[in-house]
């Protein structure tokens, strides 16, 4: 069973559901990497495979960005690299970068689990 957390980029609503049998470990990862984008501004929302194994376009985890730019592209890459560093792993994350508009946030959606940042 798929970790599913649907969130809405409305009024600050979340509603969240999570199946605990996915691995601890990666949503631990993700919880950190969620800490570090919630100081980004820009970053609207993170979308996570349920395995750091998992890969769309050799990525197990899409950032949802207003806009795209060079700038903040690196801000979430060394978000990456900081969350890593704290849960004392080394290229878990691979992270990619889009605007909602992209057809890539679809076919993460389908597949991932979902946190909005507001």
């Amino acid at each position: 069973m798929l970790l599913i957390v649907w969130g809405l980029i409305k009024q600050m609503s979340l509603a969240l559901m999570i199946d605990l049998t996915t691995d601890k470990n990666w949503r631990e990862m993700l919880s950190i990497f969620l800490l570090e984008l919630e100081r980004i501004p820009g970053v609207l929302k993170l979308i996570a495979l349920p395995s750091p194994d998992d890969r769309i376009y050799e990525s197990n985890v899409l950032v949802v960005v207003r806009e795209y730019s060079y700038e903040l592209v690196l801000r979430i890459m060394e978000a990456a690299v900081r969350a890593e560093r704290k849960a004392g792993v080394h290229g878990v994350l691979s992270p990619t970068v889009a605007t909602p508009d992209e057809p890539v946030v679809s076919e993460f959606e389908e597949e991932g689990m979902t946190y909005s940042i507001t």
